[in-house]
């Protein structure tokens, strides 16, 4: 089915409506646009009529669409709070520099979106989501009209601490999911990517395998600098003397980098047991270049990669991955936006959750 999870808690007209309202909260669509009729949205998604009008109509209701009589559905000015029946919260990802494709960021982070939008209603919130980068002019002015309507704000893979800061400001509880780095006081949801990297790591390493690639962009900050530091103790503490690690180096958070970075190392006449992935996307990356250079996965080298995105199931072979089980992190976090809304306190609280390694047969020999 044309972009649509089967396996969803969402309905089908439900998740072509986030996809179109995605499209619209990100200026993809603009004000004034038609969307697309009921039938041409069947047609795009492989559903019924019957569905791609439930979709439309989600979107009415939302006060996001005006349907005009024989001409369609048009995208209006702007979201009202009142026209919603929970308040609103922001789910923000932040892209940094601005460096890294919007695709790639949803492919990263996309499972994140998908687990407010199930639970959202659980905790009377009702979610817009956008890519932000704080050096672009025109996304910080949409991150802060985005402040001046939401209620609440969880953002994701946090990088510039000045997000934090403008939220905060106009009290706005805020809560940063899967931080890339920090330096300021906020409620903290995250991985203890240490711990979990060396259980995964020790795994690996019980199972025989002893030459360890860890693939990683060379920009530091905090989680990047866990990994490799969970990933090098392990080693460290191997039973086994022969155990060695190196590294690939990535200097974008492009797919072309991540396979130019691959096809570079395999050139130079490197190889290994099992190469790491700082991410799922470098999975792929590692795996097609492996596979173009005649090698083979996971017969040659094995490949793991980390978030466990839908990315996994679609390679050949299926990805190993690092699942860091999303649907609870995400839970938590709405629980916290909620409790800080009730209490207004200065206690800011910091939990970070071991992830787990979910084997696919890119690890399987």
């Amino acid at each position: 089915m044309n972009g649509l999870e089967k396996r969803s808690k969402l309905t089908l007209q439900q998740q072509i409506a986030d996809k179109l309202e995605y499209k619209i909260l990100h200026d993809e669509i603009h004000i004034g646009d038609r969307l697309p009729s009921m039938r041409e949205l069947g047609r795009m998604f492989e559903v019924s009529h019957e569905t791609g009008k439930g979709a439309i109509t989600i979107l009415q209701e939302k006060g996001l669409v005006e349907i005009i009589p024989s001409k369609g559905a048009f995208v209006i000015e702007n979201i009202k709070s009142e026209n919603v029946p929970h308040g609103l919260i922001g789910v923000v990802i932040d892209n940094g520099e601005g460096t890294t494709p919007k695709d790639q960021l949803h492919t990263l982070f996309g499972n994140i979106l998908t687990a407010v939008h199930d639970q959202a209603d659980d905790f009377n919130w009702h979610p817009v989501s956008r890519y932000v980068c704080y050096y672009d002019l025109q996304s910080r002015n949409q991150y802060l009209e985005m402040l001046k309507k939401v209620d609440g704000l969880i953002i994701v893979n946090l990088i510039d601490t000045e997000l934090i800061r403008l939220a905060q400001t106009r009290n706005i509880p805020v809560v940063a999911l899967l931080p890339a780095s920090l330096d300021d006081e906020v409620d903290v949801v995250g991985i203890d990517y240490a711990r979990t990297y060396y259980l995964a790591t020790k795994f690996l390493l019980d199972k025989g395998h002893k030459k360890f690639t860890y693939m990683e962009n060379t920009k530091p900050f905090d989680a990047s600098i866990k990994r490799w530091q969970g990933i090098k103790k392990a080693i460290k503490q191997s039973e086994s003397a022969d155990a060695t690690l190196d590294r690939i180096d990535v200097h974008s958070w492009t797919m072309a980098k991540y396979q130019e970075a691959v096809a570079e190392w395999l050139t130079a006449g490197n190889t290994s047991d099992i190469i790491i992935c700082a991410n799922d996307n470098m999975g792929v990356a590692a795996i097609n270049e492996i596979q173009r250079a005649g090698l083979r996965v996971p017969e040659d080298i094995m490949v793991l990669g980390s978030r466990n995105t839908s990315v996994c199931d679609m390679t050949h072979p299926t990805q190993a991955s690092i699942d860091f089980n999303y649907e609870k992190l995400v839970e938590i976090s709405l629980k916290r936006v909620n409790e800080r809304l009730q209490k207004r306190d200065d206690v800011y609280m910091k939990i970070n959750m071991n992830g787990h390694l979910v084997e696919r047969d890119s690890i399987k020999r």
